[in-house]
């Protein structure tokens, strides 16, 4: 895992961010949450790959991820987009799938406009 960057928690503190890759090198963006003493925090990003989804992860533009932004990550993903490590990609589509909406975003390091 590269880290990315780090963020203040209101909650947990200072928030490392590191991207790796579901499914190996060469994967999906993964964006992995860990405490300052290296405990896993969660996954910021899910990885959509299933028929029933509008979308897939693996055609998204590299450095983009599908962000989980629902229950247990809502407070979490509110402040890792207001830390400036990402940029919310408002043209590309959201997931639907079932009950919940995924937005795209993309490490703000390798932003360029589309």
């Amino acid at each position: 895992m590269k880290l990315i960057g780090s963020f203040q928690s209101e909650f947990w503190g200072r928030v490392d961010v590191k991207r790796a890759a579901y499914g190996g090198a060469g994967g999906p963006t993964a964006i992995v949450l860990t405490l300052k003493d290296g405990a896993l925090l969660g996954k910021l990003s899910v990885n959509i790959s299933c028929q029933e989804c509008s979308h897939d992860s693996k055609y998204l533009p590299p450095d983009c991820f599908y962000v989980k932004t629902w229950s247990e990550n809502e407070t979490i993903a509110s402040e890792a987009l207001a830390s400036g490590l990402f940029v919310q990609r408002d043209d590309l589509k959201k997931d639907e799938s079932g009950f919940v909406s995924a937005p795209v975003w993309q490490i703000k390091t390798a932003w360029s406009n589309p």
